[in-house]
């Protein structure tokens, strides 16, 4: 959580200095440059995502799918139509998935249920974007391809009934990781406005294998892994 918090705070320290530093940092503009592209930039995005959750050693495997909403922050290099830059976001999300497994016999007792589930309760990256200026001065259109760095709160819960003749007895719990990995993508931003822009993107998202202790059940530490997600979003920004 300290990981996820510290990511924060920098995009967070990126946005508070952009007034003071866009104007000298952002603009590199080459003859072709004819749009406001460089410098600071903060906004919001939202969408949907839909993907996989695996729990190997149960194998369990299954669908997630959900919301994200958040905020994004980063700093353009604009140099002529080409731009180059640096992007960060955190997303609060309702992506979940889950799976159900009945009646199997594992001696001595009687599972009746093995219930497994995970939630991606938000979710970060911070990614390079690289991209080329379509459009012309009275309609700028930025076409580019993103990668980087993604890391998610993801809470997994796993719940077992045991039956023995007539008497059910469920036990289990639930155990939070923060989970890194990668996202990639690409994506279309258009600039309506001087000071304003609106963007269409996808990414796609794998965080990996995490190791979960889950409390009251006869497991060993289990590994869980989310993704990949596939995310489809639009954001607003404002350009300093």
């Amino acid at each position: 959580m300290r990981k996820v918090l510290a990511a924060v705070g920098l995009m967070g320290s990126l946005v508070m200095g952009a007034p003071s530093y866009a104007a000298e940092l952002g603009q590199i503009s080459g003859p072709g440059a004819t749009h406001m592209w460089g410098g600071f930039y903060v906004g919001v995005n939202a969408g949907y995502g839909w993907g996989s959750s695996e729990w190997p050693q149960l194998d369990k495997n299954y669908s997630d799918d959900g919301w994200l909403a958040g905020a994004t922050g980063g700093f353009n290099i604009d140099s002529g139509d080409w731009i180059f830059g640096f992007e960060m976001d955190y997303d609060w999300t309702g992506m979940s998935g889950s799976q159900t497994g009945y009646p199997f016999y594992e001696s001595p007792r009687y599972y009746d249920q093995r219930h497994v589930s995970t939630d991606l309760e938000t979710l970060g990256t911070a990614r390079v974007r690289a991209g080329y200026d379509v459009g012309d001065a009275t309609n700028p259109l930025l076409l580019y391809v993103t990668g980087g760095l993604a890391f998610g709160n993801v809470k997994a819960s796993l719940h077992e009934t045991y039956c023995d003749g007539e008497t059910c007895s469920t036990y289990g719990g639930s155990d939070r990781k923060v989970q890194f990995g990668w996202a990639y993508g690409a994506g279309a931003e258009y600039a309506f406005d001087d000071s304003w822009s609106a963007k269409l993107e996808y990414l796609r998202v794998d965080l990996r294998d995490h190791t979960y202790s889950i409390p009251n059940v006869d497991q060993p530490p289990l590994d869980v892994s989310v993704g990949p997600i596939d995310i489809v979003r639009v954001g607003l920004n404002y350009h300093f």
